[in-house]
């Protein structure tokens, strides 16, 4: 497997390997949760060893815990070891909304800033280096339909479970930021009407929250941001994508 791995990433010019979706869940304490880390280190050792400039990362969730102290979306894993046996964590401060255990389910922020603050200083007290953390930030939001609006723009969404919580951001559509444009462009930043007639809202990242957590790396002195992902705005050299 190594092998063939390692001949496309030659073959693409890559030098940059990424272990995404990985994110299946592992108890804590279970045996895998060691074996995750072992066939990290094993891969970064045969690209180092093959490719010496490369750089093999792995993707984290926005927090290693959720609300109540477990793994986010069961993902239990030793989140320090991997670390220290990768070049660097990419987190991934979106999605955050994937098991919601407010009482109320509510459209939400894909990607909050307080709540991707405490995520990192939740990884930082657990001792994962800085400079061995990447932000990962959303190029897309989250079109929701509302089951009923309430006061000051609240949304209530269909309940969606998702690995045992009854809420979560699967009652929304990802939405690329290209499209998101369109839509505010013609509808405004709010409560959106379908053509049935039916209220939705679209949350998403603007450049000015995009900039709040650019510098939230900067101040904490992170490896760096990047983008989920790259390919979801207008690069069509028109007005609109300019």
């Amino acid at each position: 497997m190594f092998k063939s791995v390692i001949a496309c990433t030659r073959e693409l010019l890559l030098c940059i390997v990424t272990i995404t979706d990985v994110e299946y869940d592992i108890n804590d304490g279970s045996p895998e949760v060691d074996a995750l880390t072992r066939f990290m280190g094993k891969v970064r050792d045969r690209f180092h060893q093959a490719m010496p400039n490369s750089q093999v990362t792995f993707d984290v969730p926005w927090s290693p815990y959720n609300v109540n102290g477990t793994g986010i979306d069961g993902r239990n894993y030793n989140f320090t070891a991997l670390a220290d046996v990768s070049d660097f964590l990419f987190v991934m401060a979106y999605d955050e909304r994937s098991q919601v255990f407010d009482t109320d389910c509510l459209a939400q922020d894909n990607s909050d800033l307080f709540w991707t603050a405490g995520g990192l200083m939740a990884y930082l007290k657990l001792g994962v280096d800085p400079d061995k953390m990447v932000l990962g930030l959303p190029w897309y939001g989250y079109d929701y339909q509302c089951v009923r609006t309430g006061p000051d723009r609240t949304c209530f969404i269909k309940e969606v479970p998702f690995r045992n919580v009854s809420c979560s951001d699967a009652a929304g559509v990802q939405v690329p930021y290209v499209e998101i444009k369109q839509l505010v462009d013609i509808y405004g930043d709010w409560n959106i009407c379908d053509s049935a007639n039916v209220t939705h809202q679209i949350w998403y990242d603007t450049s000015g929250s995009l900039g709040m957590k650019v510098g939230l790396a900067k101040y904490r002195e992170l490896r760096g941001v990047g983008v989920w992902n790259a390919n979801m705005l207008d690069y069509s050299g028109t007005k609109e994508g300019k």
